[in-house]
C-alpha cells in the first residue's frame, strides 16, 4: 500500500494521532519499541498533532520515555490555553458583525473542532477562517480592525486595481499583536473560484445554525463540510496530518445519509476523483476510515496518493520557492492543475499561477490589462527567484 513508502516516523505520528479518539489496548501496530520519540516530536509540531500525541500518550501506555510525556503535555497545554484565546476572539468577532449586520460563515477549524473531537482543545488551530459576501469584505474588515486585528501584509492597491487582486485573491490573512490571534477574512473557499464552484447564495445555503464554543454561528452542514474539506486538504497537498485528522473524526461520525450527499456534492462540481484520493490517503494513514465510505474511495488514483505522500513527507512547509527548488516548484504546479479536469478551472489556475498579486498592488492595472500581467510574469517571476537566491546566499 501507499502507506508503506511513508517514513517510520510518520507511520508512527499517523497511529499515535488516531489512537487519540481510542480508550483501552493499544493496538499491534504500534510497537513502543520503534518509535523515535526525539524525530516523532519533531513531525508532530510539524503536522500540528502535539495535543492528538499528547491525548494518546495520557490514554495509552506506549512505554515512552519521561521526557517526551512531559513534552507532549507541555505543548497540549500550551496549544488548550490557544484555543482558549481564539474562543474569546470568536465570541468578540461574532458579537461585533451581528451588530454591525455583517453575515460571516465559520468555515471550519473550531467547529469542526466542536462537531467531531471529543476534546475540541485536541485539535490545534493558529486561525479563525471565516467568509463573508465579497460586497461587505471591506467592512467586515474594518469591523475586525475596531477589535484590533490589522492584516498581516501591508496591502495598497491602487483603486483601479481592486476588482482583479480580489479576483485573484481568496481571503485576508490579519493578526492581532495583543494576543497573537489570526483571522482569516474570506470571500471564497478558494483563490481558483472554479474549485468549489458554489454561489455565495449556495455556500450560505449549505450553512445553518449551529452552537460552537458557546456562541452560535453560521456554520456548514456535514455534507458540504466534509466536500470543502477534503478538496482544501488536496488544494494544499495535504502537507499537514491535522487536515487528515480532521477526515479521519469526521467520516466515523457522519451518517450514511450525509455522505451519500456529499458524494453527490462532490460529483455535481466535478471533485470526485480528488475527494476519491483525499479519503483514500487517511483510511491508508490512519486504518480507521469506516468501510462504508468504501464507495467514495472507488477513485482513487495511486500516483496522485504517492506524491500527497510526498508532500506529507516534507521535513518543512514550503511556502516560497527558490531557484534549487524548481523541481518541486514543478511538481506542485503539476499537481494543482491535475485536482480537476473541468476547463474553467485549468483557465483559472493559469492565470492565478502565472500573475502574481504583489505586482497587482505594485502596477495598480486593471483587469483589462490582465494580458500584460501574464506577458510581464516570466520575468518578474525570474526577478524574484534570483533576487531570493541572492539574499540566501
Amino acid at each position: 500500500m501507499a502507506a508503506q513508502i511513508l517514513p517510520p516516523d510518520l507511520r508512527h505520528l499517523g497511529s499515535l494521532t488516531s489512537l487519540a479518539a481510542t480508550e483501552g489496548d493499544v493496538p499491534p501496530t504500534v510497537d513502543p519499541s520503534e518509535v523515535n520519540w526525539k524525530a516523532l516530536a519533531r513531525w508532530a509540531r510539524r503536522h500540528r498533532v502535539e495535543s492528538l500525541v499528547a491525548r494518546t500518550l495520557s490514554r495509552h501506555e506506549l512505554g515512552a520515555p519521561d521526557w517526551a510525556v512531559a513534552h507532549f503535555a507541555a505543548r497540549a497545554q500550551g496549544h488548550t490555553m490557544s484555543a482558549l484565546r481564539a474562543t474569546r476572539a470568536l465570541h468578540q468577532m461574532t458579537d461585533a458583525l451581528d451588530r454591525a449586520g455583517i453575515p460571516f460563515l465559520l468555515m471550519k477549524g473550531q467547529a469542526v473542532a466542536e462537531r467531531y473531537y471529543q476534546y475540541p482543545s485536541d485539535r490545534q488551530a493558529i486561525d479563525i477562517d471565516i467568509l463573508v459576501r465579497q460586497k461587505v469584505v471591506d467592512a467586515a474588515a474594518d469591523v475586525l480592525g475596531e477589535l484590533g486585528f490589522a492584516a498581516e501584509d501591508n496591502i495598497s492597491v491602487p483603486q483601479e486595481a481592486h476588482r482583479l487582486w480580489m479576483r485573484l485573491n481568496a481571503d485576508i490573512p490579519m493578526i492581532r499583536a495583543a494576543d497573537g490571534i489570526k483571522v482569516e477574512l474570506h470571500w471564497r473557499l478558494a483563490k481558483n473560484p472554479y474549485l468549489i464552484p458554489w454561489t455565495e447564495e449556495e455556500m450560505f445555503g449549505h450553512a445553518s445554525r449551529q452552537g460552537v464554543s458557546g456562541v452560535t454561528v453560521e456554520a456548514f452542514r456535514p455534507a458540504p463540510l466534509l466536500v470543502y474539506l477534503l478538496t482544501h486538504g488536496a488544494r494544499h497537498h495535504w502537507f499537514r496530518l491535522k487536515w487528515l485528522a480532521d477526515i479521519d473524526r469526521m467520516v466515523t461520525k457522519i451518517s450514511d445519509e450525509d455522505l451519500a450527499h456529499a458524494a453527490s456534492l462532490g460529483e455535481e462540481i466535478g471533485c470526485t476523483g480528488l475527494m476519491a484520493n483525499s479519503l483514500e490517503l487517511a483510511a491508508r494513514l490512519y486504518g480507521t476510515v469506516p468501510d462504508r465510505t468504501a464507495f467514495l474511495r472507488e477513485k482513487a488514483r495511486e500516483k496522485d496518493l504517492a506524491r500527497m505522500i510526498d508532500a506529507i513527507a516534507e521535513p518543512q512547509v514550503v511556502t516560497s520557492f527558490g531557484i534549487a527548488d524548481l523541481p518541486k516548484l514543478e511538481r506542485h504546479i503539476r499537481s494543482d492543475f491535475s485536482l480537476k479536469r473541468d476547463l474553467a478551472y485549468k483557465r483559472a489556475q493559469f492565470v492565478g499561477t502565472l500573475v502574481d498579486v504583489r505586482d497587482v498592488e505594485r502596477f495598480g492595472l486593471s483587469g483589462k490589462w490582465l494580458w500584460a500581467y501574464l506577458a510581464a510574469a516570466p520575468f518578474t517571476k525570474s526577478a524574484r527567484l534570483i533576487g531570493r537566491a541572492f539574499r540566501l546566499s
